[in-house]
């Protein structure tokens, strides 16, 4: 007998399931019950992101809190899952205090091990919304393809992107043309001149390639991705 562990990929929370959802996660829970029929011992598990840029995006739109548009479709999804005869072990979601636990004592840990280093960023702001913008939030057309698209990935070409690459960046949550820096800002004071231009605050980044999120200090002095 095996020790058989699978872990399907984590949908975004702000949409119901579609069709490409389901043709990615089926294949894992097929290989799950092949490996139970066998007679193998098997760990399938996966979970809702609630925590991605798309999910902030779909709560702006709708003027409610990430964790109510996330909240609703991960009990969406968990529905949505039982119908379909999936047969998950464990579906989580990344709001849970486990999952939060885990993240925080994994990135303590690159902390302790100096994985982390500091480093300054120029960062996209919209004035109309008065806010920073993640790659996600920026629009525009792509610089390969010249589709319209976000400031990430091309959904047309599957081009990676970054947004100071698109050509006509808009804020995608109210759709204002936005001005990519390329030097350090950051948003003025609501009594300043409209063009003052500072630097931007530090943020912290993990050094190791396949680990994109920017750190923070929490409270209790552990180190925890900014949306955790």
């Amino acid at each position: 007998m095996k020790n058989i562990l699978i872990g399907g990929a984590w949908p975004y929370a702000n949409g119901s399931l579609h069709i490409g959802h389901i043709a990615g996660l089926l294949p894992g829970d097929v290989l799950a019950k092949y490996h139970r029929a066998a007679g193998d011992n098997v760990y399938f598990v996966s979970g809702s992101d609630c925590h991605g840029t798309p999910v902030g995006i779909r709560a702006k739109k709708e003027g409610k809190s990430p964790q109510e548009i996330s909240d609703f479709y991960h009990e969406e999804f968990k529905e949505s899952f039982k119908k379909l005869g999936f047969s998950y072990d464990v579906y989580t979601k990344t709001s849970s205090e486990e999952h939060k636990d885990f993240v925080r004592d994994f990135h303590k840990k690159l902390y302790q091990g100096k994985y982390v280093y500091e480093k300054e960023v120029p960062q996209a702001y919209c004035r109309t919304c008065r806010t920073f913008l993640a790659d996600r939030f920026v629009t525009g057309k792509c610089p390969v393809c010249r589709e319209f698209t976000r400031g990430d990935q091309c959904d047309a070409c599957g081009a990676v992107l970054e947004p100071e690459t698109l050509t006509n960046p808009c804020c995608a949550l109210c759709e204002s043309p936005i001005r990519l820096p390329e030097l350090p800002m950051k948003p003025p004071a609501k009594t300043a001149c409209t063009n003052a231009c500072k630097s931007l605050p530090t943020l912290r980044f993990c050094s190791i390639p396949s680990c994109p999120f920017p750190l923070k200090k929490c409270a209790d002095g552990l180190i925890s991705a900014l949306w955790c």
